[in-house]
Order: structure tokens, then sequence, then C-alpha cells
């Protein structure tokens, strides 16, 4: 039910784009599609985790690359409708396919057993005695998710100011998707065989280090010619 929510939520806030006027109601339903995507992704998270216990990371990072899957072959989709029926119409079009694989998704997804895995039963057990450690990967998620989204929102509008052709734009959120699918799946195996304390460690150097090359490149004059 909740990833029936989530995924009507955003389609819903997706079609509503194709009628704002002004700036203020475009955050607000893109903040509504971030809400929506959010309760998808716990939904989708919380039952693989009961499916599969201590060894979910995997199926895990296989269910949310699908995010990423969905970037390589709908951004160069949508740019094509938007270019050629108008971005309005690429809206409803868009929430409408988002609402309609909601709804096949929900209906695949079979109900977990009470008889959960013992892996699961353990983490559930050991809930109460690990609540700072849990309080605190929530912030941290909270944290690594607002940097994502700052770096992802503020992509496009840089290649834009760049005066790189809608196509150009495209084919660089391709790479942004793909590359999101290699590190999304890389995680999900090495959270397999690598103790998690030295896997944040990695994760915490490397978004130390990623940011600030970009940050590097877009404090510099950009000179792309457009093929």
């Amino acid at each position: 039910a909740v990833l029936l929510v989530g995924g009507m939520i955003t389609a819903v806030a997706l079609m509503l784009i194709a009628w704002v006027h002004d700036a203020a109601s475009l955050f607000a339903l893109r903040f509504l599609m971030g809400c929506g995507k959010s309760l998808m992704a716990v939904a989708i998270t919380v039952t693989l985790v009961a499916r599969h216990g201590t060894r979910s990371s995997l199926a895990v990072a296989v269910a949310l690359c699908g995010w990423h899957f969905g970037g390589v072959w709908a951004v160069p989709l949508m740019e094509h409708a938007a270019r050629t029926a108008g971005w309005r119409n690429a809206a409803l079009l868009g929430g409408a396919t988002i609402g309609f694989v909601t709804v096949v998704i929900s209906q695949l997804i079979r109900p977990v057993s009470d008889r959960a895995r013992p892996g699961a039963e353990r983490i559930c057990a050991d809930h109460p005695t690990r609540r700072l450690r849990l309080w605190s990967l929530h912030i941290c998620t909270l944290c690594l998710y607002s940097a994502y989204g700052a770096l992802v929102s503020h992509f496009t509008p840089f290649l834009s100011d760049a005066h790189l052709p809608a196509v150009t734009v495209a084919h660089c959120m391709q790479a942004v998707a793909f590359a999101a699918i290699v590190g999304v799946l890389s995680g999900g195996v090495l959270a397999q065989i690598v103790p998690p304390a030295s896997l944040g460690v990695a994760l915490f150097a490397g978004l130390f280090t990623v940011p600030a090359l970009l940050g590097t490149m877009i404090a510099s004059p950009l000179h792309i010619t457009a093929g």
C-alpha cells in the first residue's frame, strides 16, 4: 500500500506540472514528487530486508538502481517528447507512465509472511539497543540525499548555462544515470563481502573527493564544443 501511495503521489504531482505557471508551484510539486519517491524507496527496502534478512544489500541495490536504469532510457525519450509535443504534454505522459507502472508493480509484490527470516528477526530484536546508531544513520542519510539532490538539481542548469543543446544535456544526464547504476550495484556487492565500517569510511572519503572535483570544474569556465 505504501508503494502504491508513493507512486500515485509522484505520478499526480508530475502530471500537475503540466499546468504550472510560476516557480513556486513547480518547486511545491517537485517536493511532492520527492516525498512520493521516498515512500516508494522505503516500501521497497523494507520488503526486501524482510525477505532476505542480513543478506539483502545486493537485492536492495538491484531494486533501487531501477530509477537510474530508467534515467538511461527515459531521459532521451522525455527530451524527444518535450521537443516534439511540448514539455507540458511530456509531463502528462511521464506522470501517466509512472502511475501505470506503479499499479503493475504493486500488484506483483507479494506480502511478506509473518514468519520472517532469521536475519530479519535478529535485526528487529536488536533494534531497541541500536537507537543511537540508527538515528546517526538516519541523519547521515538525510545529509547524503540533500547533497545528492543539490548536485543533481544544479547539474542541468549548469549545462544549460553553458549553451549546450537539449540533446547534449540529455546525453550528459544519461551518463550520470549510468554511473549511478554502476555505483549502486557495486555498493550492493561490496556490502555483501566488506565490513560496513570499512565501506562507510570509503564512501565518506568519496563523498568529499567527488564534490570537490565537481566544484572545481563548475567554478572554472566551461569550454565545450557541442557536436
